[in-house]
């Protein structure tokens, strides 16, 4: 918070403040920014809320840069609080300016209307859900332009997921009827199509199509009348705009306006004068103009939050939020001369190589400026293709900022204890200067593994073997430095190039460490991808987990499964499952071979893999029995040639669905979980034909659909005609309220 200074209260949630900040230091020192403050101890409470504040963090990096999106450019944390740093949208809220005009001329509700058809459209393009699109969270520019703001409730959405979601949960007023119905099988983005009808209904008409002036207007009413009642249109109402909001609220899924896409909408008589070209490019003529003085002006929010004195309250830190946030933290790009920086795209210009002269890298090796260039993100660093200056023979260059200088000087140190086998990544040499430390890699010009596997004709079980074989040297080498890689995952597995006889190389040493020296000592830090976390790693409750190099040997197993396989044995059978689940198959050892992929494995591959998946580290496989094991044997495994299904059944977003659950799992982990002794482990009782202790238990409870109108928490009540009678609906600048977020039937984790 140094690098900030509150100066006005710009709002105020149930969870935290939004405050006017001022940059101090750094590139953009000066700058204004809006600053959302979010209590740890408050977002934890609730599993829902947690989930819905870290996919905001991510909704926000996806959407960076985005036209009429809120710009993300920094996301930091404390002990007790997280931080969410935008910029500065000083026109205020939509809803303000409708307050103070009663309702809008057909024209300027046009105008509204056509930036946000684009606005929505480009989230849906980027497979994200709004979930929350309401008056109070589109922002006005100082232009004119909307901006929309909020995305805690937003849903990124994953691939395997069919693009559906299944959460209760938004602004009552606004949610379609399949939001409030919550059928089995989800929905989809039309339903922020249905929200886009209410904006306009409430633009046009300056009234809310589902309250009654001086009626009942609980979230319950409001929730039933949007299942059951047609929409009180004005009989003055303009015809086009009239047909407009009918079809995008039609309670019919299937004829809504925009089900068959955007164009729909666009095309619509309604908007016949608009030019979306011109309209996604921001160059159409804003109707009105916020009165705006100075970078500091506010009086266009509400004073009763303006006017509140900016302090930095102290809070406590949550009991048990070890890890629950980890790569929450985030600089964009363009900062690139802050103390929290990592390189962004403006470094690659040559306006800006002129401050890097004294750098000892640059003047060494120049970045690659193509697309092709950038070779991947984390959380605190890029890696990137550079050459080097005198004789032009390419490598990979991680580029780590300073402040975290002391993760990269130990990555670097480990990458120089591993120099030398043929299976890990090589280190060429390692550079500093004020701003980053550059750590120059060989470059590897192969694929990740999941994708070599993918584009391959024809996998044996054979080749497994061969790959399994380098892998396996590759992590005794370590352990016979001491060292454990900790993330042992297939995007960590690359291959020196496309070629058939390619040999891998094992990378990403960022999580790696170096064993205590005392025998007994093991590691206590978790840092894991769910899928390929080992049941040890998991036993995050009071105390942090210990484990030693057996959490390596897991990982190892769970990699054979899927190259078997083409799945993960422990990954989420349905959209429905939650993290929780996943987590307690993997401490009870929950793993078949029933599957059909199995049918042609041998019974050595399936041996192996129950002896690296057993749950107790001191009786699972040691390294040196894995190299011992009769699989791994050359002049066994030629034996193996016939196909494994594994090509056709990866799906393309194996590796991303992996980490994407780790979050998830962090949340879920944190009230932890017992060791279940391998002997008692379910399928494993099964396979043997052992008979269940206790019988089954009666699930029919799980599968039982909550009510339609089931109560729903109350909102802050927003009046039936829009006015400036409840200043408490100015604050939608803000955190989500809670009352937003309802627990469903063990739905998705969104």
């Amino acid at each position: 918070m140094e690098n900030f200074a509150l100066l006005r209260v710009l709002g105020k949630g149930a969870y935290g403040k939004v405050y006017l900040v001022r940059k101090v230091g750094g590139k953009d020192h000066g700058s204004m920014y809006a600053m959302k403050v979010i209590r740890k101890n408050r977002v934890i409470s609730k599993a829902k809320t947690l989930e819905h504040t870290q996919a905001e963090r991510k909704v926000l990096e996806k959407v960076k840069g985005v036209p009429f999106l809120v710009n993300l450019h920094y996301a930091f944390q404390s002990d007790t609080k997280l931080h969410i740093v935008m910029e500065y949208v000083r026109g205020g809220e939509l809803f303000t300016h409708l307050c103070n005009r009663g309702s809008f001329d057909i024209k300027t509700a046009k105008f509204f209307i056509a930036e946000l058809i684009v606005a929505i459209d480009s989230l849906h393009q980027r497979k994200v859900i709004y979930r929350d699109l309401k008056l109070e969270n589109i922002l006005l520019d100082e232009e004119g332009h909307i901006k929309l703001t909020d995305f805690g409730l937003s849903k990124l959405l994953d691939p395997d997921e069919l693009d559906r979601a299944n959460s209760y949960c938004g602004t009552v007023e606004y949610m379609s009827p399949e939001v409030v119905d919550r059928p089995l099988d989800g929905y989809t983005d039309i339903v922020d199509w249905w929200s886009m009808g209410v904006i306009a209904f409430e633009l046009i008409t300056g009234c809310s199509p589902f309250t009654v002036d001086g009626g009942n207007n609980s979230s319950k009413d409001i929730a039933r009348r949007i299942l059951t009642k047609k929409v009180p249109f004005p009989r003055d109402i303009n015809p086009d705009a009239k047909d407009f909001i009918s079809k995008l609220l039609d309670k019919r899924l299937q004829t809504r306006l925009g089900y068959n896409g955007v164009h729909e909408i666009m095309n619509h008589p309604f908007l016949a004068d608009i030019d979306w070209e011109k309209a996604g490019h921001r160059e159409l003529k804003p109707e009105i103009v916020p009165l705006v003085t100075d970078s500091m002006d506010v009086q266009n929010f509400a004073q009763e939050f303006t006017n509140q004195a900016p302090v930095y309250s102290p809070a406590e830190s949550p009991l048990s939020g070890n890890g629950l946030f980890r790569g929450y933290s985030y600089v964009t790009p363009s900062v690139y001369f802050d103390n929290n920086n990592i390189i962004g795209e403006e470094l690659l210009s040559e306006n800006i190589q002129g401050f890097l002269k004294d750098s000892s890298f640059f003047q060494k090796y120049r970045l690659d400026p193509s697309e092709k260039g950038m070779l991947g993100k984390g959380s605190f660093s890029v890696c990137r293709r550079c050459e080097r200056k005198e004789d032009g023979a390419p490598f990979a260059v991680k580029i780590v900022s300073t402040r975290f200088g002391f993760q990269a000087q130990r990555e670097s140190s480990i990458l120089e204890l591993v120099k030398g086998h043929p299976n890990i990544v090589r280190l060429i040499e390692v550079h500093s200067d004020q701003h980053h430390y550059y750590i120059v890699l060989e470059l590897l010009e192969g694929q990740e593994l999941l994708a070599r596997l993918r584009r391959m004709a024809k996998f044996t079980e054979a080749e497994a073997a061969q790959i399994m074989k380098q892998l396996v040297s590759a992590v005794s080498y370590l352990h016979e430095k001491r060292i454990v890689h900790r993330d042992l995952k297939p995007e960590n597995i690359l291959f020196e190039s496309d070629a058939v006889d390619a040999r891998l190389r094992l990378v990403d040493f960022g999580f790696a460490r170096q064993l205590p020296n005392a025998i007994d000592q093991q590691l206590k830090t978790p840092c894991f991808t769910l899928q390929y976390a080992a049941p040890e790693v998991l036993d995050v409750g009071d105390t942090l987990p210990e484990y030693n190099e057996q959490c390596d040997l897991w990982s190892l197993g769970v990699i054979l499964f899927t190259m078997l396989s083409g799945q993960v044995p422990f990954r989420a059978r349905s959209r429905t499952e939650s993290a929780t689940d996943i987590i307690q198959r993997i401490r009870q050892a929950e793993f078949s071979f029933d599957n059909d992929a199995w049918s042609t494995v041998s019974s050595d591959a399936k041996e192996l893999i129950i002896g690296l998946l057993t749950v107790d580290p001191n009786k699972r496989l040691s390294m040196s029995q894995l190299k011992k094991h009769s699989w791994l044997h050359s002049n066994y495994t030629m034996q193996l040639g016939t196909p494994l299904m594994t090509p056709n059944r990866l799906p393309e977003s194996a590796g991303e669905a992996f980490n994407e659950t780790l979050q998830a799992f962090l949340n879920a982990n944190r009230e932890g979980f017992h060791l279940l002794d391998v002997e008692a482990a379910p399928l494993l009782q099964k396979r043997r034909g052992l008979k269940r202790q206790g019988g089954e238990k009666d699930t029919a409870h799980n599968n039982k659909r909550t009510p339609a109108l089931g109560p729903v928490p109350e909102e802050t009540q927003r009046p039936t005609v829009l006015g400036m009678s409840s200043p408490d609906a100015m604050m939608n600048y803000r955190c989500p309220q809670p009352g937003t977020i309802r627990e469903t039937r063990g739905s998705d984790s969104s």
